[in-house]
Parts: structure tokens; C-alpha cells; sequence
């Protein structure tokens, strides 16, 4: 924050250097700086990632818009960066299934994934999406290298979609000033709370009881863990949001929430209305809405739903757990949508939820 502002104030007060940007540049450095931190040689692939999306999303903004070349160059870029993210996080997985399938014997290998490869994946995707629309601008090498980088949301989100992401890019349309710079704060020492006075306690407690497991667990022991996972696993990852949308104000920029007390939801279809909300609106705006929503009939709307549940269970992990986990969700929403609320139940819902 002191390299942040110190970087500002020089360049306000020499005119020749606005040109520079220097609060821009200083802020990619030191993400590059904080992402090297934990993996050096991640921090070389990010580089090249960075690379890789400017020139691509200049093809595409060069591509006339509404044609099916800009179509097919922004499906291109966006398969491209895809591969990589199959290739680093699901590879092993893959080629296991396979074997399994088929009695071969093809070689594995174990592949580390660069850090918050899934949510950089999402960013990109997003950048490629909302220039061949025109719903935003492509960004210049810097634009796009602030926008991949940034460090709050860099490993675990928010998911900043780029036409949100764009205006803040100018540094001239971010506002600076105390109440935004002390709500920021506020809202980290609410993450830090949440992550170190709940959620570490909570993850305490359960790798406490399940250190035991060789005795044994009584049944409210066993829902007592589940309960406490539910609580930990919440106030670990809303934690980081929350930290991640107050350092983002501190330096100007603004995120929307990613969690809007999901456990007081009523429902399933609304619990995925409060959790992880940026994930949803990403698959909502990139996946369900381009494949027609719910505009076309009944059947190509359950069609559509179940290819986003589908992507959101593979997207959670390389696992078959994940996969059936996603298609739970699907059966919920669908159970709730075409059965779950008559008029005459809704009382005792309520009172279940």
C-alpha cells in the first residue's frame, strides 16, 4: 500500500511520468512478487500467460464484430486457455479414468498446477468473452496483466468478470479516499476474524477428533464434525473474499460480494444465489445464457442446467465425488423447481429450512 500511493504521489506530481502509470505498474510487480513467493517457476508461467491473452484478445477485437470470425477466434482463445487448465488440474484424472475404462496402461505423471490456475482460467475466459460481444474493451499489456495478477483475487478469487474489472483499469476512475480506504480496512479485519478466531478453530477441532478415529465415533460425534466442517469450510473461504474485496478497495478497486449469508437460504436454488456468488455468475453469463438460458422450452432449459452443474462439479476438483456432488445440485434445484414449493407446502418448508 506504501509503494501503491508513494508511486501515485510522484506521478501526480511530475507530469512527465503519467504517461508511465507508475501505481499500475508498481501493483503488477509486486503480484508478480507476491505469486513467485510460493512458486517461482509459477510466476514464469504466469508471465507467459499474461502473453498469451493480450495477443489473443487483439485477434479478436481485430476480428469485425458480429462475424463468425470473431466468433471462432474468441472459441479459439478460449479452448486454448481451457486445454491448459484440463491439461494442469485434470490430466492425472483423465488418463486414470481411461485406463480404467478401456484395461490400458497409459503413463501417468504428476503435473503441479500453477497456483489459482482455475481462477486465472475464469479471468481469461471472461477477457476473451467480453471483447468479442463488446461488452468491453480489450486492455492494453498492462491492462491485462493488472487484471490477471492482481494479488487479492489472484489465487482465490473473487471471480472479477473483465467488463466489471475494465473501468478500474484507468487509474484516473478509481476513487481514493479515506471512507473507501477504512471501509477496506474493516472489511480485512472481518476476514481475519473469520479465518483465524473461526475457521482455524473449527479445522483444529475436527483434525483433533479425526487424529482419534482408530477408537471410533458415536453418531453425534460424527454429526457434530460434519456440522463443524460446514461452519469451517464457510468462514475459511469467505474469509479470504471478504480480505480480498477490502484490499481491493484500500487500492481503489471494487469487487461485489461473494457470499451473502448462505446458510440462512431457504432453499438450494437460493443457498447457490448467496455461496460463492461470483462462481455462479460466471457460469450464469458464460455458460447458461449463451446456450440459450431459459428462453427456448422447458427441455433445452433442464439441458442447460444440468451442463452447468456438470462444469461447475468438474471445475470443483479431479474427482468422480465432484462430478456426482455437481449432479446432486442439479436433482435439488430440479426436485425444487418442479416439485419442491407448491402453495400448500410452503409453510412446512419454511419451517425445515
Amino acid at each position: 500500500l506504501g509503494g501503491y500511493y508513494l508511486a501515485a504521489g510522484v506521478e501526480r506530481g511530475v507530469a512527465a511520468l503519467r504517461r508511465l502509470r507508475l501505481p499500475d505498474l508498481f501493483l503488477v510487480c509486486a503480484s508478480m512478487v507476491f505469486y513467485a513467493w510460493a512458486a517461482f517457476d509459477g510466476a514464469l508461467w504466469l508471465v507467459g500467460y499474461v502473453l498469451l491473452a493480450f495477443l489473443l484478445g487483439r485477434v479478436i477485437a481485430g476480428m469485425p464484430k458480429g462475424t463468425p470470425a470473431r466468433l471462432l477466434a474468441a472459441g479459439c482463445s478460449v479452448l486454448v486457455v481451457v486445454l491448459m487448465l484440463v491439461y494442469f488440474k485434470y490430466y492425472h484424472f483423465s488418463v486414470t479414468t481411461v485406463n480404467r475404462l478401456f484395461s490400458l496402461s497409459i503413463a501417468t505423471r504428476s503435473i503441479v498446477a500453477p497456483l489459482g490456475v482455475s481462477f486465472i482460467t475464469f479471468s481469461a475466459v471472461s477477457y476473451f468473452a467480453d471483447i468479442s460481444r463488446g461488452d468491453a474493451k480489450p486492455g492494453s499489456l498492462l491492462d491485462t496483466a493488472l487484471y490477471l495478477t492482481f494479488f487479492p483475487k489472484v489465487i482465490s478469487g473473487p471471480i472479477a468478470q473483465w467488463k466489471d474489472f475494465a473501468p478500474f483499469v484507468n487509474e484516473h476512475e478509481r476513487r481514493f479516499d479515506s471512507a473507501l480506504f477504512l471501509q477496506g480496512l474493516n472489511r480485512i479485519v472481518i476476514g481475519f476474524a473469520k479465518k483465524l478466531i473461526l475457521a482455524d478453530i473449527f479445522g483444529a477441532l475436527i483434525a483433533e477428533i479425526e487424529g482419534n478415529l482408530s477408537v471410533g465415533m458415536d453418531q453425534p460425534t460424527a454429526w457434530g464434525v460434519a456440522f463443524l466442517y460446514m461452519l469451517q469450510i464457510y468462514y475459511d473461504f469467505s474469509a479470504y473474499s471478504d480480505m480480498a474485496i477490502g484490499l481491493g478497495r484500500m487500492f481503489g478497486f471494487h469487487y461485489h460480494i461473494n457470499f451473502n449469508y448462505p446458510y440462512i437460504a431457504k432453499s438450494v436454488t437460493e443457498f447457490w444465489r448467496r455461496w460463492h456468488i461470483s462462481l455462479s455468475s460466471f457460469f450464469r453469463d458464460y455458460v447458461y445464457i449463451p446456450l440459450g438460458g431459459n428462453r427456448h422450452g422447458a427441455k433445452k432449459t433442464l439441458r442447460n442446467t444440468f451442463v452447468v452443474w456438470l462444469f461447475t462439479g468438474i471445475w470443483h476438483g479431479a474427482n468422480w465425488t465432484f462430478l456426482v456432488w455437481g449432479l446432486m445440485n442439479f436433482g435439488f434445484m430440479l426436485w425444487e423447481k418442479q416439485w419442491g414449493h407448491p402453495e400448500k407446502w410452503k409453510p412446512f418448508w419454511s419451517w425445515l429450512y
